[in-house]
């Protein structure tokens, strides 16, 4: 009888021990996993507060925070859009680092300062809606805007110093604007339909998540076919039937 019960105790002890050891694997994974999310956007604020007094400073900069966040070449739909221009202003940058300030008069140099500082913000920005599970369109077209605006800021002294620059330049910059384009007609054209169908004061309303790129073409095939539809089933007039 006594050794029953030793072997009861040793098979409850050892149970005891395996699920404790269960249960501390379980918490220290739940808790690496918080600290990695916490981690996130401390990665960002850093290097916000990284000196960038300079393009050349800048430059490698703006490639690190693209090279730590590689998840974002994966996204589809309308974030591509906001991709690209990232990846665009980060070759405007590469570009404006190249050319020679040697010799600049005091009033461009503090415009090219002003506009660097302005830079690191509106990539930061950008990339954070990008990462934001439920994002308002209209909040990401307003920050890939202010991207876009800043790049601008910081290559036009560049082209008064570096005539020869305008043409690349010009290139990299037109086709931020075509993006940007494409996200202004997406944003108008979900708050038309949406007004149109939708009460503004909806809490369901899509403008507050991330329209994919079906969005477009879904809701057009939806009214093509109620249109056909009610072609369809309509009667036809009865006074052109007499008049025949």
């Amino acid at each position: 009888m006594d050794i029953v019960v030793c072997l009861a105790l040793i098979v409850l002890a050892a149970v005891f021990i395996f699920s404790s050891f269960i249960m501390f694997l379980m918490c220290q994974r739940r808790a690496q996993f918080f600290k990695e999310q916490v981690s996130i956007p401390l990665k960002f604020s850093k290097l916000r507060n990284e000196n960038s007094d300079t393009v050349v400073q800048l430059s490698p900069l703006v490639a690190q925070i693209l090279e730590n966040n590689q998840w974002i070449y994966d996204v589809s739909g309308l974030l591509q859009h906001c991709v690209a221009i990232l990846k665009l202003s980060h070759s405007v940058i590469e570009k404006l680092a190249k050319i020679s300030l040697n010799s600049i008069n005091e009033q461009l140099n503090e415009s090219i300062l002003i506009a660097t500082h302005r830079i690191m913000p509106r990539f930061d920005d950008l990339i954070k809606t990008l990462a934001t599970k439920q994002v308002d369109v209209r909040l990401l077209e307003a920050r890939a805007s202010s991207l876009v605006s800043a790049s601008w800021a910081l290559a036009l002294p560049f082209t008064i110093i570096c005539p020869k620059a305008v043409d690349f330049l010009n290139e990299s910059l037109n086709e931020m604007e075509k993006h940007m384009e494409a996200l202004r007609f997406v944003v108008d054209h979900a708050e038309n339909y949406f007004n149109d169908n939708v009460d503004s004061n909806s809490k369901n309303s899509p403008l507050h998540t991330i329209i994919e790129e079906s969005f477009i073409t879904n809701h057009s095939d939806r009214d093509t076919d109620k249109k056909s539809a009610i072609a369809e089933e309509a009667p036809s007039d009865p006074q052109v039937d007499n008049t025949q």
